[in-house]
């Protein structure tokens, strides 16, 4: 979460008047782990961070969020996605608990790996931005234990308010980063359900889900180019 120095910590935010405690210490944005207090060290998210860097047509964008629902859907992990409020989109998936960070970092990582060696000119894991070139970095840092995500409508602290929102995928091709804002968003959820009502209800195996990467990394990669 961030707000003004000092900064302010709860044990957990799970309700209103918790909300309107951390408001009223002026926090605006609200970050969340991939993961839950019952059981804190293991994921029940999977998140990649689409994080382009200046002058990429959303288009292009857009394009990249679409290859990564299909990795996902590939490896049985079901694909929910959100506008961050600011420059890309995070592509989320419901895990059952049933492994540590460690497996679900991997994992992460390997995705992204294999995407990007399908379109090295595009797409970059490079941690470093000088080192990026220009491409769309995919971002897994955020599955690490003790990471945060920006949660689902949470303001960001940018010009305009943008507003992370989750979104359906038929929505995508109209969709901007930053397109729902403090001003709009209240009137869509006026008129929509929340798109990742629901998502639990898909939790996938993440053990599972690496067996089936192994098997395309296996299929598609040359041993000495595999993650």
């Amino acid at each position: 979460m961030d707000g003004s120095e000092p900064t302010t910590s709860i044990d957990a935010c799970d309700d209103e008047a918790s909300l309107v405690y951390l408001a009223s210490h002026a926090v605006i944005e609200f970050h969340i782990r991939p993961t839950t207090v019952d059981k804190i060290d293991f994921p029940d998210r999977i998140v990649v961070d689409l994080d382009p860097p200046e002058g990429v047509p959303i288009a292009e964008l857009r394009r990249i969020a679409r290859l990564t629902r299909e990795v996902y859907t590939a490896i049985g992990l079901k694909p929910y996605l959100q506008t961050t409020g600011g420059r890309g989109f995070h592509i989320v998936a419901p895990l059952d608990r049933t492994a540590g960070f460690r497996l679900v970092r991997v994992l992460a990582g390997d995705i992204v790996a294999l995407m990007a060696a399908s379109e090295p000119d595009l797409l970059t894991v490079q941690q470093r931005i000088a080192k990026r070139g220009g491409r769309i970095f995919l971002d897994v840092n955020r599955n690490g234990r003790g990471q945060t995500f920006v949660a689902p409508y949470s303001l960001r602290t940018r010009p305009g308010a943008g507003v992370a929102t989750p979104i359906d995928w038929s929505e995508l091709a109209r969709a901007t980063p930053g397109g729902y804002t403090i001003a709009s968003t209240p009137r869509r959820l006026a008129r929509k359900s929340d798109p990742w009502a629901g998502m639990d209800e898909h939790a996938a195996a993440p053990g599972e889900a690496r067996e089936r990467l192994d098997a395309i990394l296996a299929e598609v990669m040359p041993r000495g180019q595999r993650p």
